[in-house]
Protein backbone atom coordinates (compact mmCIF):
# COMPACT_ATOMS: atom_id res chain seq x y z
CA UNK A 1 0.00 0.00 0.00
CA UNK A 2 1.28 3.54 -0.80
CA UNK A 3 2.61 5.52 2.02
CA UNK A 4 2.59 9.12 2.64
CA UNK A 5 4.23 10.81 5.61
CA UNK A 6 0.91 11.54 7.21
CA UNK A 7 0.96 7.81 7.81
CA UNK A 8 4.47 7.89 9.06
CA UNK A 9 3.32 10.58 11.68
CA UNK A 10 0.00 8.47 12.30
CA UNK A 11 2.11 5.20 13.04
CA UNK A 12 4.48 7.52 15.58
CA UNK A 13 0.91 8.80 17.34
CA UNK A 14 -0.75 5.31 17.70
CA UNK A 15 3.23 3.98 19.11
CA UNK A 16 3.33 6.92 21.09
CA UNK A 17 0.02 5.88 23.00
CA UNK A 18 1.49 2.93 25.07
CA UNK A 19 5.15 4.38 24.78
CA UNK A 20 6.79 2.17 22.89
CA UNK A 21 10.33 1.81 22.15
CA UNK A 22 11.53 3.10 18.79
CA UNK A 23 15.58 3.03 19.50
CA UNK A 24 17.82 1.17 22.12
CA UNK A 25 21.20 2.78 22.27
CA UNK A 26 24.34 1.19 23.81
CA UNK A 27 23.14 3.20 27.07
CA UNK A 28 20.03 4.70 26.42
CA UNK A 29 16.81 4.39 24.66
CA UNK A 30 14.58 6.59 22.15
CA UNK A 31 10.41 6.43 22.71
CA UNK A 32 7.90 7.37 20.42
CA UNK A 33 6.02 9.33 22.82
CA UNK A 34 9.42 11.13 23.49
CA UNK A 35 9.93 10.91 19.66
CA UNK A 36 6.54 12.34 19.35
CA UNK A 37 7.06 15.54 21.56
CA UNK A 38 10.44 16.53 19.99
CA UNK A 39 8.56 16.71 16.24
CA UNK A 40 5.48 19.09 17.88
CA UNK A 41 7.98 20.78 19.55
CA UNK A 42 10.61 21.61 16.94
CA UNK A 43 7.54 22.11 14.81
CA UNK A 44 6.41 25.15 16.82
CA UNK A 45 10.02 26.45 17.11
CA UNK A 46 10.12 26.15 12.85
CA UNK A 47 6.69 27.87 12.70
CA UNK A 48 7.89 30.67 15.49
CA UNK A 49 11.27 30.89 13.75
CA UNK A 50 8.93 31.46 10.56
CA UNK A 51 10.97 28.82 8.79
CA UNK A 52 9.44 28.05 5.26
CA UNK A 53 9.34 24.46 4.03
CA UNK A 54 12.06 22.80 1.90
CA UNK A 55 14.53 25.03 3.85
CA UNK A 56 18.01 23.21 4.70
CA UNK A 57 18.76 21.93 8.05
CA UNK A 58 22.85 20.55 8.31
CA UNK A 59 22.49 18.02 11.16
CA UNK A 60 26.74 17.43 12.65
CA UNK A 61 26.90 15.13 15.94
CA UNK A 62 28.01 12.19 17.44
CA UNK A 63 24.88 12.38 19.53
CA UNK A 64 22.74 9.73 17.54
CA UNK A 65 19.50 10.23 19.75
CA UNK A 66 19.34 13.69 18.83
CA UNK A 67 20.37 12.99 15.17
CA UNK A 68 17.43 10.42 14.58
CA UNK A 69 15.13 13.20 16.23
CA UNK A 70 16.12 15.98 13.94
CA UNK A 71 16.27 13.49 10.83
CA UNK A 72 12.48 12.11 11.38
CA UNK A 73 11.25 15.81 12.45
CA UNK A 74 12.68 17.36 9.29
CA UNK A 75 11.64 14.94 7.03
CA UNK A 76 7.79 14.40 8.73
CA UNK A 77 7.43 18.66 8.80
CA UNK A 78 8.86 19.19 5.00
CA UNK A 79 12.12 20.14 5.90
CA UNK A 80 15.51 18.90 3.76
CA UNK A 81 18.22 17.33 6.33
CA UNK A 82 21.70 16.61 5.70
CA UNK A 83 23.27 14.63 7.64
CA UNK A 84 27.03 14.77 7.77
CA UNK A 85 29.94 12.88 9.92
CA UNK A 86 30.77 14.23 13.30
CA UNK A 87 34.54 14.00 11.93
CA UNK A 88 33.86 15.83 8.67
CA UNK A 89 37.47 18.19 7.64
CA UNK A 90 36.96 21.57 7.73
CA UNK A 91 37.41 22.14 3.82
CA UNK A 92 34.40 20.01 2.92
CA UNK A 93 32.03 21.16 5.44
CA UNK A 94 32.86 24.71 4.00
CA UNK A 95 32.22 23.09 0.41
CA UNK A 96 29.07 21.33 1.51
CA UNK A 97 27.40 24.64 3.67
CA UNK A 98 28.49 26.42 0.23
CA UNK A 99 26.34 24.39 -1.84
CA UNK A 100 23.83 23.47 0.07
CA UNK A 101 23.07 27.09 1.55
CA UNK A 102 21.35 25.94 5.09
CA UNK A 103 19.17 27.81 7.61
CA UNK A 104 20.33 26.35 10.50
CA UNK A 105 23.60 24.12 11.47
CA UNK A 106 22.32 21.40 14.01
CA UNK A 107 26.17 20.60 15.71
CA UNK A 108 28.32 19.73 18.52
CA UNK A 109 30.38 21.94 20.70
CA UNK A 110 33.66 20.38 20.16
CA UNK A 111 32.98 20.45 16.10
CA UNK A 112 32.02 24.03 16.61
CA UNK A 113 35.14 24.28 19.09
CA UNK A 114 37.56 23.51 15.97
CA UNK A 115 36.09 24.92 13.31
CA UNK A 116 35.91 28.67 14.30
CA UNK A 117 34.38 29.78 11.25
CA UNK A 118 31.19 28.21 11.29
CA UNK A 119 29.82 30.97 13.96
CA UNK A 120 29.28 32.85 10.80
CA UNK A 121 26.40 30.98 10.47
CA UNK A 122 23.17 30.44 12.34
CA UNK A 123 23.42 26.77 14.63
CA UNK A 124 22.32 25.21 17.37
CA UNK A 125 23.90 23.01 19.87
CA UNK A 126 23.36 19.64 20.38
CA UNK A 127 24.22 18.36 23.89
CA UNK A 128 26.90 15.82 25.07
CA UNK A 129 25.47 12.26 24.91
CA UNK A 130 23.93 11.14 27.84
CA UNK A 131 23.84 14.67 29.63
CA UNK A 132 20.49 14.97 28.45
CA UNK A 133 18.60 14.32 31.45
CA UNK A 134 20.79 15.44 33.76
CA UNK A 135 20.50 19.18 32.39
CA UNK A 136 16.87 19.40 32.51
CA UNK A 137 15.92 17.82 36.12
CA UNK A 138 18.72 19.56 37.61
CA UNK A 139 18.82 22.34 35.40
CA UNK A 140 22.55 23.06 34.61
CA UNK A 141 23.14 26.60 33.29
CA UNK A 142 22.92 25.67 29.62
CA UNK A 143 24.78 27.54 26.46
CA UNK A 144 22.17 30.36 24.89
CA UNK A 145 22.31 28.58 21.48
CA UNK A 146 21.71 24.93 22.89
CA UNK A 147 18.94 23.33 21.01
CA UNK A 148 17.78 21.53 24.66
CA UNK A 149 17.76 25.08 25.67
CA UNK A 150 15.41 26.20 22.80
CA UNK A 151 13.14 23.17 23.41
CA UNK A 152 12.61 23.55 26.66
CA UNK A 153 11.44 26.88 26.10
CA UNK A 154 9.47 25.49 23.50
CA UNK A 155 6.35 24.16 26.17
CA UNK A 156 3.59 24.33 23.00
CA UNK A 157 2.88 21.11 21.23
CA UNK A 158 2.44 22.57 17.56
CA UNK A 159 0.22 20.58 15.46
CA UNK A 160 -1.25 22.54 12.95
CA UNK A 161 0.19 22.30 9.71
CA UNK A 162 2.23 19.96 10.43
CA UNK A 163 3.53 17.85 7.70
CA UNK A 164 4.04 18.04 3.58
CA UNK A 165 1.49 16.18 1.90
CA UNK A 166 3.65 15.95 -1.89
CA UNK A 167 5.77 12.77 -2.34
CA UNK A 168 7.43 14.81 -5.14
CA UNK A 169 8.68 17.13 -2.68
CA UNK A 170 12.82 16.72 -1.57
CA UNK A 171 12.51 14.37 1.22
CA UNK A 172 16.65 14.72 2.04
CA UNK A 173 20.09 15.10 0.32
CA UNK A 174 23.10 12.97 0.59
CA UNK A 175 26.74 13.82 -0.56
CA UNK A 176 29.26 11.73 -1.85
CA UNK A 177 32.59 11.03 -0.50
CA UNK A 178 34.62 13.65 -2.21
CA UNK A 179 37.47 11.98 -1.78
CA UNK A 180 38.82 12.27 -5.07
CA UNK A 181 36.24 15.55 -6.15
CA UNK A 182 34.54 18.28 -4.76
CA UNK A 183 31.30 16.50 -3.23
CA UNK A 184 28.12 15.99 -4.87
CA UNK A 185 24.48 16.29 -2.97
CA UNK A 186 22.18 13.59 -4.21
CA UNK A 187 18.46 14.60 -3.73
CA UNK A 188 15.91 11.99 -2.64
CA UNK A 189 12.02 12.77 -2.87
CA UNK A 190 9.85 11.05 -0.38
CA UNK A 191 8.56 9.35 -3.24
CA UNK A 192 11.80 8.22 -4.15
CA UNK A 193 12.47 7.35 -0.63
CA UNK A 194 9.27 5.09 0.19
CA UNK A 195 9.96 3.11 -2.96
CA UNK A 196 13.41 2.03 -1.46
CA UNK A 197 11.56 1.53 1.72
CA UNK A 198 9.05 -0.74 0.67
CA UNK A 199 11.62 -2.92 -1.14
CA UNK A 200 13.67 -3.30 1.58
CA UNK A 201 10.22 -4.01 3.48
CA UNK A 202 9.64 -7.26 1.12
CA UNK A 203 13.20 -8.09 0.67
CA UNK A 204 13.52 -9.06 4.88
CA UNK A 205 9.75 -9.52 5.26
CA UNK A 206 9.82 -6.59 7.49
CA UNK A 207 6.55 -5.94 10.13
CA UNK A 208 6.11 -4.10 12.56
CA UNK A 209 6.77 -6.81 15.45
CA UNK A 210 10.27 -6.65 13.58
CA UNK A 211 13.54 -5.47 15.72
CA UNK A 212 16.69 -4.62 13.21
CA UNK A 213 19.93 -3.95 14.67
CA UNK A 214 21.96 -1.26 12.69
CA UNK A 215 25.36 -0.97 13.02
CA UNK A 216 26.11 1.27 10.50
CA UNK A 217 26.51 4.98 10.78
CA UNK A 218 24.00 7.44 10.67
CA UNK A 219 25.58 9.88 8.64
CA UNK A 220 25.86 6.81 5.48
CA UNK A 221 22.44 6.82 3.87
CA UNK A 222 22.14 2.93 4.68
CA UNK A 223 22.67 3.98 8.19
CA UNK A 224 19.60 5.79 8.82
CA UNK A 225 17.65 4.38 6.02
CA UNK A 226 17.94 1.09 6.85
CA UNK A 227 17.79 1.80 10.63
CA UNK A 228 15.04 4.46 11.99
CA UNK A 229 13.30 5.14 8.81
CA UNK A 230 12.56 1.87 7.92
CA UNK A 231 11.71 1.25 11.54
CA UNK A 232 8.64 3.80 10.92
CA UNK A 233 7.96 2.65 7.66
CA UNK A 234 7.40 -1.00 8.85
Amino acid sequence: MKQYICDIYTKIEERAKSNQTFVEFEHDKLTYRSLLKFILRFNYYSKKKQIEKNSIFLIVSSNEKYVIQLLISSIILGYTPVILSADIKSKRLRGIIEKTNPVLIFIDQKILDSISWLEEFNYLLIPKERKTIIAVFKQIKLHPKSILNVLKATAKLYTKELFIKNNKALAFISFTSGTTSQPKGVMTTYENLFEHLETIMKLFNYNESSKIFNNLVLAHNDGFVQGPLISLFS
